[in-house]
C-alpha cells in the first residue's frame, strides 16, 4: 500500500466535521474516512520505532505531524484545547477512544430505555411516530444491538394507542408474521382512512349545526301573528284542556258552571228567623249526606254539617240524665241550650252491650 503524501499536488478539500463530545461513533468513522483518503491514518496505527533508521522515517515523520493536526482541526475549540498537549495523533486518538466510547458504552442502556418506553400519541399521525421509532432501532443497531425486523414490527403492534384496538387485533390474527414493511404499509392505510373519516365527522357536524341556526332564524308561517289590519288567517292555536269535572249549575260532566249554557241557578238564602242554632244553610248543592239531632223532638232526617256527633233526640234511649245548664256552638256559628246529658247503650254488630 502506498503511504505518504507528495505534496507538490495541491491537497483535495475534505470537509473536517467538529467533534462536540456527542456521537462520537459517526465522527469516528468520518475522521477515520478523511485520514486513508490522504494516506495518513497508518501514522496512528504504527509507532517511530518501526521505521526508525530507514528510509521511509522522514515521509512517516512528515505524515504524522500532518494527521495530528488534522485530528485537531476535526475537534471543537474546547476539545482542542484539551489535547492540543499531547505530542502525537496515536496519543489523540487513542484518548478520544478511550474517553468518548465508555460514555457510549453507558448510553446503550439509555437507549435501551427510550425503546422500551417508547409511546406512540394518538392525537398525530402514527406513520411519522414509526420513523421516528426506526431512527432509535438503527441508533441500536449503531451500538452493535441489532433487532430483528420481525421483533421490531411486533413491538410497533404492541406499542400502537388503544384506540387501534381493533388494527391491532387484525394483525395478531394473520396467519403469517407481518414484516416491517408491510405493517407500515397497512398503517398508512389506516391512517388516511382514520383521517377521512375524521374529516367528514367534522363536516357532518357542521352541517347538523348549520341547519340547527337557520331552523331557528326562519319564522314558522303558521306561528306567525298577524300585523294589525292584516287579512292574514292565523294558525290553529293550542288547544285548552278539556274540563272533566261536573257543573254544579246543571249537574252535568264535561264543563264547569262558568260555561253552562243554562241559565244560571238562584242560590238559597238562609232564613232570617225561626230556631237558627239548628238550620244549616246551603249555598249549593253537596256531595254528602248524614243526620242531626234537632232541639224539637221529631224522627225525620237532615242534613248533617258534621259539626256534630253522637246526638240523640230521643230521652227514653239515654240512661242516667242530670239537667245542666250548658251550650254547644252549631256549624252555622250560632249557640244552642243543652238541657240534659246523660249515657247511652251502643248496640254493637256483636251483638255485646257497652255502656259509655
Amino acid at each position: 500500500m502506498l503511504k505518504g503524501n507528495n505534496f507538490s499536488s495541491p491537497v483535495p478539500m475534505i470537509k473536517l466535521e467538529k467533534f462536540t463530545a456527542t456521537e462520537f461513533t459517526n465522527w469516528k468513522l468520518n475522521t477515520q474516512f478523511g485520514m486513508k483518503y490522504l494516506n495518513v491514518f497508518y501514522t496512528v496505527q504504527s509507532d517511530r520505532a518501526t521505521v526508525m533508521g530507514t528510509e521511509a522515517e522522514t515521509q512517516w515523520i512528515a505524515d504524522e505531524d500532518f494527521c495530528r493536526d488534522y485530528l485537531l482541526n476535526c475537534l471543537s475549540s474546547s476539545l482542542a484545547k484539551t489535547y492540543i498537549k499531547m505530542k502525537t495523533a496515536k496519543e489523540i486518538w487513542e484518548a478520544l477512544e478511550e474517553h468518548f466510547r465508555q460514555e457510549e458504552d453507558l448510553s446503550k442502556a439509555h437507549l435501551v430505555d427510550k425503546f422500551h418506553s417508547f409511546m406512540f400519541d394518538e392525537e398525530k399521525v402514527i406513520l411519522p411516530q414509526v420513523s421516528d421509532f426506526e431512527a432509535l432501532v438503527d441508533s441500536l443497531h449503531s451500538e452493535n444491538i441489532f433487532l430483528p425486523d420481525s421483533f421490531v414490527a411486533g413491538t410497533i403492534i404492541y406499542k400502537l394507542p388503544s384506540a387501534w384496538y381493533n388494527f391491532k387485533t387484525e394483525m395478531y390474527r394473520k396467519k403469517m408474521q407481518v414484516g416491517l414493511n408491510d405493517l407500515k404499509r397497512f398503517i398508512r392505510i389506516e391512517d388516511e382512512n382514520r383521517t377521512r373519516h375524521a374529516l367528514e365527522t367534522v363536516s357532518k357536524q357542521k352541517a347538523a349545526a348549520n341547519m340547527v341556526l337557520s331552523s331557528k332564524r326562519v319564522p314558522n308561517p303558521k306561528r306567525t301573528r298577524p300585523s294589525h289590519g292584516s287579512s292574514q288567517v292565523a294558525g290553529p292555536s293550542k288547544r285548552t284542556k278539556k274540563f272533566k269535572g261536573k257543573c254544579f249549575n246543571c249537574n252535568k260532566w264535561g264543563h264547569s258552571a262558568s260555561d253552562c249554557r243554562l241559565p244560571k241557578r238562584e242560590r238559597t238564602k238562609a232564613p232570617q228567623d225561626g230556631n237558627q242554632a239548628n238550620m244549616v244553610s246551603l249555598a249549593e248543592s253537596s256531595d254528602f249526606v248524614g243526620m242531626v239531632g234537632n232541639a224539637k223532638a221529631s224522627t225525620e232526617w237532615y242534613l248533617d254539617s258534621g259539626a256534630t256527633c253522637h246526638v240523640c233526640n230521643n230521652a227514653d234511649l239515654m240512661t242516667r240524665l242530670a239537667a245542666v245548664k250548658e251550650s254547644v256552638t252549631v256549624a252555622n256559628g250560632e249557640t244552642a241550650d243543652v238541657l240534659k246529658v246523660g249515657n247511652a247503650t251502643l248496640l254493637l254488630s256483636s251483638g255485646t252491650g257497652e255502656d259509655g
